[in-house]
């Protein structure tokens, strides 16, 4: 079992820590000079690529009913799943700006890549301090 497997699995284990993170990688110059260009959300190259628990767990609450991903024209995410974020987040066939920002008023982009088949659509919100910029991870939906 992959390193982002465990995480995964102890997010889903574990419902009391809401705040564990995964770091998936860092956000190349190259990638986020064309995100900027392409979606308007600007200084994220150097971001930190970051699975939370609280993410992982949200995304098998929205992703996981069989009846409802139907109904969406999307199928169940399984654990298995969560293995190909980091190839989704550095080399998708597109960004685009999220629809809605998120609670905390973040922007939010959509990274989407056909892995088997399926487009993969992962959302992450981008959050910005003093020290640092992060995209944490919302929700991850499979199309067929």
């Amino acid at each position: 079992m992959s390193k982002i497997s465990e995480f995964v699995t102890t997010a889903l284990e574990d419902t009391m820590n809401d705040h564990a993170e995964f770091i998936l990688g860092v956000m190349s110059n190259a990638q986020g000079q064309k995100i900027a260009s392409e979606t308007g959300v600007v200084s994220i190259a150097g971001a930190e690529k970051v699975l939370t628990a609280h993410g992982v767990r949200h995304a098998f609450v929205r992703h996981q009913a069989k009846k409802n991903e139907a109904d969406r024209g999307q199928v169940t995410i399984t654990i298995e799943d969560f293995e190909f974020l980091t190839d989704i987040l550095s080399n998708p066939i597109s960004v685009e700006r999220g629809d809605l920002m998120n609670r905390k008023n973040n922007d939010v982009l959509k990274f989407s890549k056909k892995v088997k088949g399926r487009l993969y659509n992962v959302l992450m919100s981008v959050t910005r301090n003093t020290k640092r910029t992060k995209l944490f991870f919302n929700t991850m939906f499979i199309k067929v």
